[in-house]
């Protein structure tokens, strides 16, 4: 079964309320516009209107993640460790070959991790 995390469509222009809904629960897709000449999907679904997470701000809510730096958002406790420099905070994941920048500011966040 797939499941989709979705932002509920209402009047209301903030994303406030999140849920996840089922392919099964699919009844149509159309798109809309949220702004001037951007489509998204819209899911009419058996549980209400859905579309799809459209900001990091929204994605921050919904998934309940941390703010890493400007533009980036993540899990602190899948870090597994963090290399610091001059110039970045520099976070390794766990079994990952990725990694992602951490503000200079957010250093108590991490200083535990920092190898």
């Amino acid at each position: 079964m797939n499941e989709f995390l979705g932002v509920r469509v209402t009047n209301d222009q903030d994303a406030t309320e999140f849920d996840v809904f089922n392919v099964e629960d699919i009844l149509f897709i159309d798109s809309f516009s949220p702004k001037r000449g951007y489509k998204v999907p819209r899911f009419h679904t058996t549980k209400g209107i859905f579309t799809v997470l459209l900001t990091l701000e929204e994605c921050k809510k919904a998934l309940d993640l941390n703010q890493f730096d400007i533009g980036i958002i993540g899990f602190f406790e899948k870090i597994d460790y963090v290399k610091e420099t001059p110039f970045a905070l520099t976070a390794y994941f766990k079994n990952s070959p990725y990694t992602a920048n951490i503000a200079k500011s957010r250093r108590d966040l991490v200083k535990h991790l920092i190898v």
